[in-house]
This record gives structure tokens, sequence and C-alpha cells, in this order.
């Protein structure tokens, strides 16, 4: 559906340890969901510099119904944001703090397109928001990369260009460059991120991440996230991260990712095979906006 007539709509800002998403509650106007021109709304909105409240990384629809958690994520850019650990975390919270969802206590169920996860609410602190990720997936088809373009120097680690990388598919496809400790991490994001978000190993686009490790249960990471951009935290790039250490035995099972927004919580269950994501979510600003024309 696509309306010339303005649609006045309410748009709430939450934010994950500085990833920051609109939240577009669709729960009691389903037809939003139908709309055909969220690219234009997204450009709008997520504007960084003209955008209202600052402009944020992507836009997720929130359908809530029957306590399922339904959801749709926009990049910045407009294009589809796929799977999204703190888009997640940040509609789980929000729908909890609207009345959409009421139980602290039990496992909620979030379904992207092709991939069901889990939220839990920590039960003194509901702003703590863990969530299931799932098992990550480790072959190249799974992520996706051309092996045409890459050289296998372990069994987790690739040649490409002549830096050595793993990649990890956490229902979105991510690359982890290790550093030393003298790199500069935003030196190297700033460069190596928009070489790689369209390289033509990555049929899908690529989510960078570069990754300096403090101790085997600490880590720190700058990321460029697929049509976005720099972001100042990243929820399936911190899982990604904390994989593709423990494989490669430069991180423990279970670590603490830091960013620019803040710390996560990692841990990647060895009997289950899941990867879970936990740290706060902020409750911003709610802003009501007319939807752009064109």
């Amino acid at each position: 559906m696509k309306t010339g007539a303005p649609t006045r709509i309410a748009l709430t800002k939450v934010v994950a340890v500085g990833n920051d998403f609109f939240i577009l509650d669709i729960t009691t106007d389903p037809s939003l969901s139908r709309r055909d021109d969220y690219s234009a709304l997204v450009r709008v909105a997520c504007d960084r510099q003209r955008g209202p409240a600052g402009g944020a990384d992507g836009l997720v629809l929130l359908d809530a119904n029957n306590g399922v958690l339904t959801l749709r994520v926009i990049n910045a850019d407009g294009s589809d944001g796929g799977v999204s650990g703190n888009g997640a975390r940040c509609a789980a919270r929000l729908a909890l703090h609207g009345n959409l969802i009421h139980s602290t206590t039990a496992a909620i169920p979030v379904q992207f397109p092709g991939r069901t996860l889990a939220v839990t609410f920590d039960r003194s602190n509901p702003a703590h928001v863990a969530i299931d990720m799932g098992a990550p997936g480790l072959s190249l088809p799974e992520i996706p990369v051309s092996a045409a373009h890459v050289r296998p120097v372990t069994d987790f680690e690739f040649k490409l260009d002549g830096l050595t990388v793993a990649f990890v598919s956490m229902g979105n496809p991510h690359m982890v460059l290790f550093t030393d400790a003298s790199a500069d991490l935003d030196a190297a994001i700033s460069g190596l991120g928009p070489r790689y978000e369209t390289h033509p190993a990555f049929p899908q686009r690529m989510n960078v991440h570069v990754a300096r490790v403090a101790s085997p249960t600490r880590v720190t990471i700058r990321s460029w996230e697929r049509g976005v951009g720099r972001t100042l935290g990243c929820g399936t790039g911190s899982c990604a991260t904390l994989v593709a250490g423990a494989i490669t035995g430069r991180l423990e099972r279970r670590a603490t990712v830091n960013q620019p927004g803040g710390d996560v919580e990692i841990a990647w269950a060895a009997d289950t095979g899941h990867v879970r994501l936990s740290g706060p979510v902020e409750i911003g600003d709610r802003i009501d906006i007319d939807w752009p024309r064109g």
C-alpha cells in the first residue's frame, strides 16, 4: 500500500549500548506493514544531520500479538537489516514498557523473517535484556562468502586481500579481524569498513569488525554495519566476535565485549551451541512525524 495523504505516526527511540533504533509499533494498525515506501521514512527519520532526535541506525517494525514479537529491521539506507540482536532487545524492552507483553519471567519469542529467537528479562531490572541468538553459522555458504575470493589459513580463518579474517553468520554476515595491542581500532574500522562492506567476495554485503583482545574474557571492538556505517554498538557483531575468538583460541566461550556505546556480555553454550547476548537497553524520546512523500 502506498498513500499520497500524509500519515502521522509515532516513533520511539530505543538504544542498546549506543546502537539506536526508531521503533514503529504496528500492532494496532497492520496496514502499516503493507506500505511500500519505507525507504522514504527511513531516509528522513534516520538521517544523522537532519533527522529527529539525532537520527538512528535503523527502523524496527514491531508487531506484538499473543505474546509473540514479529520484527522487521530496515537499515538507515533503506536496505533490509535481517536479524538484529540489539534491535530485538530494543523492541522487546519497548513492548514490555508499553504493556504489549507482560511476562518478565518467561522467554518471549521474537520472529524475524526466517529465524525465531527468544528474549528474556532480568526480573529485578527489566532494562537489562538478554536474547538467545541461536547457533552461529561457520561455513562459507552459510555466511555467505564466495570461496573464490578467499584462501583457507586454518579451519576457521582465511586470507582476504592479505588480511587474516574469520567469518561468522548470526543470521546476518560478519567478518572479524583481530588486531594487536598497538592498533588504532577507530582508524582501522574507518578504512576497512567501507572497503569490505561491498567487497565482491560478499554477495549480501558484509558487517565488518576489528577486535583487540585484552584477556580471554574481554575484547574491544569497532563495528561497521552494512547499510549503516560505523555504529557505537553491534549485538550480532559482538556475538560473532566472541564466536570467532573462541574458535581461534583467543577468547573463552563467555566474555565481555566492549564497544564505544558500552559493554555487553556474550556466552556461547557448549551444550546447545547457542549464543546469548545480554546488556542494558534505554528507552528514549517519542517522536511524532508525518510520513514523508516519496
